[in-house]
């Protein structure tokens, strides 16, 4: 882990990390020690393959919060929020 971000408690804030170029985000700047919020929209069986790859992040000793929400709707984004 290079580290950089390391004990500055600074937070990435990435829609749509559960998969593709925003989970390849989460684990780059989790390697370079920031802590991630990812908000993403999938469906109830995908989610253990998905926990596992946010456990990896995990493992990278940062915090990851995640969100299995659609964020496009407003009730829901503002709960999200709150």
């Amino acid at each position: 882990m290079v580290g950089e971000f390391k004990d500055l408690n600074y937070w990435a804030l990435i829609l749509g990390g559960s998969s593709g170029l925003g989970l390849a985000t989460a684990r780059k700047l989790a390697k370079h020690g920031m802590n991630i919020i990812i908000v993403h929209r999938d469906r109830r069986e995908d989610i253990p393959g998905i926990e596992e790859a946010f456990e990896e992040i995990r493992e990278s000793d940062v915090r990851l919060e995640s969100f299995n929400v659609d964020a496009i709707q407003k009730e829901k984004r503002e709960d999200l929020i709150s």
